[in-house]
């Protein structure tokens, strides 16, 4: 099987990627010794790292996530493999780098003192990419690399796709939840994200203890 053919959407993904980068290379003297990388229920900080690699920690995961997410099914057996190229493995590999350079440009504002916490900023972006999954993750057929991949969805086709769709009503209600939250009480926001990223492995979870016809 050929593998996946470059499209405007993984130019944008990888244009994400270099913007993040660039930035960071032009703010980097104006950062300090060390950049926050964690941040408690209230979005204060309250990890850090030095900036040498803090600076540039998410726009090289986020190269890494786009390599896995469209080059990482070579690596699969032929029927995952030919699963992943039915799949839209290019947007959900855009939304991931977007995911990770909007957080890195969360941290890039906190880190050069312009807020002491995020949690509005952070919730508000997670809220959209749980929406963004939401519309995607319905569309996968079954993989190792995306999706709801607990050891249940696995199992069979059936149990996949019946999870997948579960979990995209879950995600776009958690999704909105977090965003109508989000202005209010962050802590509110991260759980409503927590609750509807775990139902869906739960649902799965009851799927498999009953009899699932396949289609």
């Amino acid at each position: 099987m050929r593998p996946p053919r470059f499209n405007h959407t993984d130019m944008a993904s990888l244009g994400l990627v270099v913007f993040g980068l660039g930035l960071s290379a032009l703010l980097y003297s104006r950062l300090p010794e060390l950049v926050p990388v964690h941040y408690n229920l209230e979005g204060v900080p309250d990890g850090w790292i030095p900036r040498v690699r803090g600076a540039f920690l998410l726009p090289l995961l986020a190269l890494v996530s786009w390599a896995v997410q469209r080059h990482g099914g070579a690596l699969l057996p032929a029927r995952p493999r030919a699963a992943l190229a039915r799949s839209p493995m290019d947007a959900v590999a855009l939304s991931s780098v977007a995911l990770l350079t909007a957080l890195h440009l969360i941290m890039l504002y906190v880190a050069l003192g312009r807020a002491e916490a995020a949690g509005t900023p952070l919730a508000l972006v997670c809220g959209v990419f749980w929406i963004l999954s939401g519309q995607l993750i319905p569309r996968l057929r079954r993989n190792p690399f995306a999706g709801f991949r607990n050891p249940w969805a696995l199992r069979s086709d059936e149990v996949w796709h019946r999870t997948q769709r579960f979990g995209g009503y879950s995600l776009t209600l958690g999704g909105l939840a977090t965003l109508a939250l989000a202005p209010f009480s962050t802590s509110a926001a991260l759980g409503a994200l927590v609750v509807s990223g775990l139902a869906p492995a739960l649902y799965s979870f009851l799927l498999s203890t009953s009899p699932v016809r396949e289609r």
